[in-house]
């Protein structure tokens, strides 16, 4: 939610830390603020809906979702527990 709000340091705290992954978050950070006022303000006013929740083992769970901003686009994120904490490996979505 935070990154579709244009929260990036909100969003950060979430991030699954490797050099790959910050690589891929600071261009998705450059993505969004090349983006245009209507473009920003479609994705802050979007609902997350989800379409599946599966779970590959106790730490590793695939979230598969679309944002109404773009439901053509489906989005399946890795979310892995590390030291307690639940964090995106944004590997498994962006491409550089």
């Amino acid at each position: 939610r935070a990154a579709l709000d244009g929260d990036y340091v909100k969003a950060s705290r979430y991030l699954l830390e490797d050099s790959l992954n910050k690589k891929l978050f600071d261009q998705q950070i450059q993505n969004y603020n090349s983006m245009d006022g209507a473009q920003k303000r479609s994705y802050l006013e979007s609902s997350i809906r989800p379409v599946a929740i599966l779970s590959e083992n106790d730490s590793t769970t695939l979230f598969r979702y679309y944002h109404s901003a773009n439901p053509k686009d489906t989005t399946t994120l890795r979310i892995i527990k590390k030291q307690g904490k639940w964090l995106i490996d944004l590997k498994s979505v962006l491409k550089l």
